[in-house]
């Protein structure tokens, strides 16, 4: 008798194990499973340059963006780069007394997407904080000097190359990422005295050289999932695309007159050519606080996108956003000042100009030879698109500044071998350090002319030559 009820005793137990253990599994752990089966389709995926599928649906999940090819319509699928492999929660400091909407736009899509990040609203379980000084004035308060310089990690989006909010950082930080480093006048760099120095492609490093030996480092914006449209309709074929030509460059009252003279020149290109179909011009009176659809769909059917950074400062949405279109994109040196993972490639994934005055001919003689080639134009921009699928997506980007911190931080928070990080980037790159006289670049000439266009061109260019219906 009491054997048997031992024997009971034992059943009843390990059915309720059994059915205890499943309760869990299915409710407690569910998202644990859907995450660690997640990661496998991750690490399985990314052993691969890229996937060809037939029956995928189009459009950006997750790590993967999958585009269908109109020539034969498979369907390829490019997987984001990221290395980041374990869970990592971030806070983003926010105290109210800025806007930054759009950085926080592809911060907020990145955790979105990346299956190991996740936001807090706590400091004290945040393993990172983000400090964005065009968002939040003040730095996060209440921060220890241990947590300032293993956690908070600074993105300074400002237009100016001084470093926005690094002297209101009294107990340190992990890694300041700064955009717009470089000091231009019109499109060339600029010594501390003021010299100019000719545009080479050749990426620079921040001109802060008394920051060289610290965790200061160059960012650009990247590549939004939303820029590609609800039906992620993207004409993969040269001959599909509608228009020849499509320039929106802004001119401003005439304070850019770097973009103002790349916007004259794509003019001339199509004044000098009635079969030339496109558009020259302003497009909308939109900003950083929206994404214009149909900005993007007018680029989309756009064979070639041209575009330029401003004279004055350094990175942009628009270089990201001509890529996102798929066209063969034309940008100007600028686009290599600043080091990044995995670069774009001149000749490779997009065409390079000089916007400064004297290159105009150089520009129509680039322009005209990739209209007669249709062939090897379509190969580059299927390059340029593919590349910024896989590199330069908002996921990317944000996975790159995390593992560049984690690869500072001396508590030996970097679990893996990272690659690419901004550290090793900055040191194995070729530097222009601006006040340095001895960087080998011979001064802009005091007598040499400057294309400057005046207050009528300038007006004259503000009304956009809107070729978009073919010539009858």
């Amino acid at each position: 008798m009491r054997l048997k009820r031992k024997r009971l005793k034992a059943l009843l137990v390990f059915l309720f194990v059994c059915f205890y253990g499943r309760l869990l599994k299915n409710n407690l752990f569910s998202s644990f499973s859907t995450r660690t089966t997640e990661i496998r389709l991750i690490q399985q995926a990314q052993e691969k340059e890229e996937n060809t599928y037939s029956t995928l649906e189009i459009g950006c999940r997750g790590v993967e963006c999958c585009i269908e090819r109109e020539e034969n319509g498979i369907v390829k699928c490019f997987v984001a780069k990221i290395e980041v492999r374990h869970n990592v929660s971030l806070q983003l400091w926010d105290d109210r007394s800025n806007g930054s909407w759009r950085l926080r736009y592809q911060l907020s899509e990145a955790v979105r997407t990346h299956p190991f990040l996740r936001w807090t609203q706590v400091g004290e379980s945040a393993d990172i904080i983000l400090w964005l000084p065009s968002l939040a004035a003040s730095p996060p308060s209440n921060l220890s000097l241990i947590d300032a310089r293993h956690k908070l990690v600074i993105l300074d989006e400002h237009d100016l190359p001084a470093p926005k909010g690094l002297r209101r950082v009294s107990n340190g930080y992990l890694a300041f990422f700064k955009r717009s480093f470089a000091v231009k006048r019109d499109g060339r760099l600029l010594d501390s005295q003021g010299s100019l120095y000719s545009l080479e492609p050749l990426p620079v490093v921040p001109f802060y050289s008394q920051y060289t030996n610290y965790r200061f480092f160059a960012f650009q914006y990247a590549l939004s999932d939303a820029y590609l449209g609800k039906n992620f309709q993207v004409p993969t074929l040269w001959s599909h695309r509608e228009y020849h030509i499509v320039c929106t460059l802004r001119v401003g009252r005439g304070q850019f007159q770097a973009r103002a003279r790349v916007l004259n020149w794509t003019r001339q290109a199509m004044l000098s050519d009635e079969t030339l179909t496109g558009y020259a011009g302003e497009f909308d009176k939109g900003s950083r606080l929206d994404i214009n659809l149909e900005y993007f769909e007018l680029m989309r059917k756009a064979k070639i996108v041209v575009t330029t950074q401003p004279g004055e400062w350094d990175g942009d949405y628009r270089s990201m956003e001509a890529f996102s279109s798929g066209a063969l994109v034309f940008a100007d040196v600028a686009l290599t000042h600043a080091p990044s993972p995995y670069p774009f490639v001149p000749g490779s994934h997009y065409i390079q100009f000089d916007p400064i005055q004297g290159n105009r001919n150089d520009f129509l003689q680039k322009l005209r030879y990739y209209l007669d080639r249709p062939q090897l134009a379509e190969r580059i921009a299927a390059n340029g698109f593919e590349h910024a699928l896989k590199y330069h997506r908002s996921i990317s980007r944000l996975d790159w500044i995390l593992r560049s911190a984690f690869a500072e931080d001396i508590r030996g928070r970097a679990l893996y071998s990272y690659n690419e990080t901004a550290r090793t980037i900055r040191d194995n790159t070729p530097r222009i350090i601006h006040g340095s006289k001895n960087n080998g670049r011979q001064g802009q000439k005091e007598s040499e002319k400057k294309e400057v266009l005046d207050v009528a061109a300038i007006s004259s260019l503000r009304i956009p030559l809107d070729r978009r219906y073919k010539q009858k």
